[in-house]
């Protein structure tokens, strides 16, 4: 049995885990890349540009991971308390 929000979670690792492979794939090609040619300098921005976004992209996929487990945990503690106190209001009806 999958606990809530396991397939939203897994869901957005998949898509992070694409994003953290393009973001490698760009330094990657910044690294091989020759810095003496002017010609590369505005493609070299341009790639930074986009690692810096994928970076920032990746962290509020992060946070909202984080977020989604604090309010599993919360409704999990939640249920738990209700049943704990449903049979002592049944007992005293």
């Amino acid at each position: 049995m999958e606990k809530i929000g396991d397939y939203d979670e897994e869901k957005l690792n998949h898509k992070s885990a694409i994003r953290c492979a393009k973001a490698a794939i760009l330094l990657s090609s910044i690294k091989s890349s020759t810095h003496n040619s002017s010609t590369d300098i505005p493609l070299l921005q341009k790639d930074e540009a986009e690692i810096e976004m994928l970076k920032i992209e990746y962290l509020k996929l992060k946070l909202e991971v984080k977020k989604l487990r604090f309010y599993a945990a919360n409704m999990l503690v939640l249920c738990f308390l209700c049943l704990l106190i449903l049979p002592i209001v049944l007992a005293l009806i």
